[in-house]
């Protein structure tokens, strides 16, 4: 378990597993956040802070972090452009269905991609993302491990 996974079972979160039928899921009645294990460093307080906007808005609301990385539009092969990193985003941690989208969903998402649920999850229903804290990021290769490392020598413990 995550640190962000353990502070939120101390918070008194109810914890569940994806093998859990999504009727008892729903029949909770309750903000469902789904966390990506390799963001360990997500601030439990950054989480808290999401499920309360999903729970006031009633939108999905997700973490996200600016593209750091040079991004190029292919075409037939073909470099064509360099996208501007100031309109892209990187979802990180947590994904937040409010109760009302969990209630009309029908089963688990089909995909593990926290990416990949929210554009799905933007055809249907009301969607925001949140920018995340730096500690936020994704833990998931040795550089970013280093990254990590950095950030708590600048910043202290998390």
């Amino acid at each position: 378990m995550s640190w962000a996974g353990a502070a939120l079972a101390r918070s008194g979160a109810t914890t569940l597993e994806p093998n859990r039928a999504w009727t008892e899921v729903a029949d909770l009645d309750a903000c469902l956040v789904l966390h990506d294990a390799l963001c360990p460093l997500t601030p439990a307080a950054f989480i808290a802070d999401l499920v309360e906007r999903a729970a006031e808005s009633g939108a999905v609301v997700v973490g996200v972090q600016p593209v750091t990385d040079t991004i190029k539009a292919v075409d037939d092969g073909q470099v064509v452009e360099t996208m501007d990193r100031l309109a892209l985003w990187e979802v990180v941690s947590p994904l937040v269905l409010p109760a009302p989208v969990v209630r009309s969903c029908e089963d688990w998402p089909a995909t593990r991609s926290l990416a990949r649920m929210f554009a799905d999850l933007a055809t249907a229903f009301a969607v925001r993302m949140v920018e995340a804290p730096a500690a936020a990021r994704r833990v998931d290769d040795e550089s970013a491990l280093r990254l990590h490392e950095a950030y708590a020598q600048v910043s202290g413990p998390l």
